[in-house]
Formats: C-alpha cells, structure tokens, sequence
C-alpha cells in the first residue's frame, strides 16, 4: 500500500498552500506533503481507534 502512496505524496509536495495570508504576522505556507502526511496520520489514527478485533496470540498465551 505504501508503495501506491509514494505518487500521490510526490503530487503532493509540489504544492504549496498560504496560511493566513491576510495577517503578516502569522502568514506562512504549507507544502502539499505536509498536509497529505497529516491526512494520512489522522486517517490511520481514527482507523486504529476503533479497531476491536479479538488478540489472538493472548487468547494462545492463555490456554
């Protein structure tokens, strides 16, 4: 899977998005990529945390 991502990330970090460009102190820019790993970090987080399945190698341990 991680092998399919590798051209959306390149896609990815070709582009650049501004940050609160209307107030100079606090403007700045974001690459494409950044905003894709944070994406695919949160994705997996809400993923994995609901993820309930049965422990097998415990339930082996415990016989």
């Amino acid at each position: 899977m991680s092998a399919m991502l590798v051209p959306v990330a390149g896609r990815a970090a070709k582009l650049d998005y501004q940050l609160l460009p209307s107030v100079p102190l606090l403007a700045s820019d974001i690459r494409g990529g950044v905003v894709f790993m944070m994406a695919l970090a949160i994705t997996t987080i809400s993923y994995y945390r609901s993820f309930d399945a049965p422990l097998r190698r415990s339930m082996a341990d415990g016989h």
